[in-house]
């Protein structure tokens, strides 16, 4: 089983990404966020990537949430285990968090100053 957000969620983490202020250092193709984490330096991407897998396995992300290409999208899978009947609440819960990790940490680190959302 892979852990990849699907195209709608992908598009809607990278908006949040630039809403925090942190978009601008999310590495343009896979293989120069490859070579990042290789070099152990902060990748945006990874960091919500990592949050969100913490999440899904936390709450008990079982085979069966796999999809017929063998991916399972962390955000939909959440949003389909919520019981409080908001469709959207898995979605924004995840996402939110995720980038609110990602800002935290790139914080701490130094590449990036308080952005404020109001």
């Amino acid at each position: 089983m892979i852990l990849k957000p699907c195209h709608r969620h992908c598009v809607e983490i990278r908006a949040a990404l630039d809403k925090r202020g942190i978009g601008h250092l999310v590495a343009d193709t896979a293989k120069e966020a490859n070579a990042k984490m290789q070099r152990k330096e902060f990748e945006p991407l990874f960091a919500v990537a990592m949050w969100l897998a913490d999440l899904c396995e936390l709450s008990g992300l079982d085979a069966l949430a796999v999809s017929r290409d063998g991916f399972v999208c962390q955000v939909c899978y959440m949003r389909s285990t919520c019981d409080c009947g908001n469709p959207n609440c898995g979605s924004l819960r995840c996402i939110d968090g995720a980038v609110e990790f990602a800002y935290s940490r790139a914080r701490e680190l130094g590449l990036v100053g308080r952005v404020d959302l109001n």
